[in-house]
């Protein structure tokens, strides 16, 4: 009787939120709670598709997560980072991304947004994007961050250095196709001199650190 009444009393709430992922994720953690089965909190919640809970949603195709480069995980890191707090937008460049990827574009787009709407929140940033072909992307990584649990303060701190080796990855690209080209100019030789400078004093442990977050923040 007590199981089932907090499955009843938590209905209400499930039943008000549109991002089905996040419903799942919530209705996973409510059974756990109350010791009950999901299909069981399912079918007291009145939540449908029932059947189908248990699994995340599928990856876009072609990203299997085994196969994923390292780019495309920080580009991850950085969305969940947005949804979580918006207001990091002002800090991202669209130029530091190639936008090959859907995680990518969804990023650009989520960005665009939230500088326009700082102060919004991370429900409000995934609603916004419900009929795109964003929506499952992220909700799929909204969903991610409950898993995390982590901080605000942690969040920057991800943000921060998955940003670092994105810029860091520009320049290695910007250098090599100077070194390539042949006649540089002396400001390009400048400039090869200025980017080698700023490689070296990037911190060897920036990239191993967002990796490593970004497998935790992704699994």
């Amino acid at each position: 009787e007590g199981r089932s009444r907090l499955a009843h009393d938590a209905k209400p709430l499930l039943q008000k939120i549109s991002a089905p992922a996040l419903q799942l994720q919530l209705l996973k953690m409510l059974a756990d709670a109350a010791g009950m089965t999901q299909e069981e909190t399912a079918r007291i919640t009145e939540i449908r598709a029932a059947s189908g809970y248990g699994a995340r949603p599928a990856p876009a195709r072609g990203m299997d997560r085994g196969a994923q480069a390292p780019e495309l995980r920080l580009v991850r890191i950085l969305l969940q980072c947005l949804i979580s707090k918006p207001a990091l937008a002002k800090e991202l460049s669209p130029e530091l991304l190639d936008q090959s990827s859907p995680e990518a574009r969804a990023l650009v787009a989520v960005a665009e947004f939230c500088r326009e709407k700082p102060e919004t929140e991370g429900n409000i940033v995934v609603d916004h994007f419900q009929g795109t072909e964003f929506r499952s992307l992220l909700e799929s990584s909204q969903a991610a961050l409950l898993d995390t649990k982590l901080e605000a303060e942690h969040m920057e701190v991800d943000f921060r250095g998955a940003l670092e080796c994105l810029q860091d990855k520009q320049r290695q690209q910007r250098f090599e196709a100077l070194r390539v080209k042949p006649g540089r100019t002396p400001e390009e030789e400048a400039e090869m001199l200025r980017l080698l400078r700023e490689r070296k004093q990037t911190p060897a442990s920036a990239s191993n650190n967002a990796i490593t977050s970004g497998s935790r923040a992704i699994s």
